[in-house]
């Protein structure tokens, strides 16, 4: 049975130097967002006796910004909440955010770090792992960027010098957004053909001593699976495919095999 489709997009962003900029950015996202929650640090909006005015006027901007950010949402039809966590640890903001959850079950969820301190990434970086959400980054200039997480241990990359071959040979070649784009599947293979090193299986069956278009096939499908290769079929040939190398391939490339400056 098909998994239900996921009717609600709920987003959660901790405040940044410019929240109503960064919120604008993370609402461009094709994925409509349906509900939108701002996590601060009690910290960084509640007034404290002692401050400096140089800190209290932090504040102020900071409440400011959440104000913006909460009346934009609003002004585009969508939900906005705003919710303060004192004290702030990892478990404050799991608690907070498994709360958002179960009043959103089934929901698709994104989570954007654009401020506060370490136990509010970590805790919303934690939970957006549980609840398989998009997790970004925005800069000071509320440019988002993805984070991801491999797919594949280390370990599991290394051991087959095929992998290593492969990222090789699409380094620097990635998809043209847009249209069908990459290296054909018939001169990828005919490269890898003198690059090819037998490895035996992890079931105990004998090295392959040569490239075939079935190993081949169990390569690039490894390499899809764990998000490091993209795959396209060309429109009405399904057998001719394309393959370019993912931003998660050129950053296990980059880690692993690239050669040293």
């Amino acid at each position: 049975m098909a998994a239900p489709e996921r009717t609600e997009h709920v987003l959660v962003i901790s405040p940044g130097t410019d929240l109503p900029a960064i919120l604008a950015s993370a609402l461009s996202d094709p994925g409509a967002v349906t509900h939108a929650v701002i996590l601060t640090e009690g910290s960084l909006v509640t007034d404290k006796t002692g401050e400096t005015t140089e800190e209290r006027a932090a504040k102020v901007a900071v409440r400011a910004g959440i104000t913006r950010a909460h009346d934009l949402a609003l002004s585009l039809g969508i939900p906005a909440e705003h919710r303060t966590l004192d004290p702030i640890t990892i478990d404050t903001v799991c608690s907070q955010v498994m709360d958002i959850a179960a009043r959103h079950p089934g929901a698709r969820y994104s989570f954007v770090l654009s401020g506060g301190t370490t136990p509010l990434a970590l805790g919303l970086f934690r939970m957006a792992s549980w609840l398989d959400g998009d997790v970004y980054y925005a800069s000071k200039k509320a440019v988002l960027q993805k984070l991801t997480v491999p797919k594949m241990p280390a370990s599991s990359l290394a051991a087959n010098p095929n992998y290593e071959a492969i990222l090789t040979l699409l380094h620097k070649k990635p998809a043209v957004p847009g249209k069908v784009s990459g290296v054909p599947r018939d001169e990828l293979f005919r490269a890898m053909a003198d690059m090819y090193v037998p490895v035996r299986t992890r079931e105990g069956r004998a090295a392959r001593p040569q490239l075939t278009q079935g190993n081949f096939s169990q390569i690039m499908t490894t390499l899809v699976s764990w998000g490091l290769v993209a795959e396209q079929e060309a429109p009405g040939n399904k057998r001719f495919k394309f393959y370019a190398i993912t931003p998660d391939g050129e950053f296990a490339f980059a880690l692993f095999f690239a050669p040293p400056l």
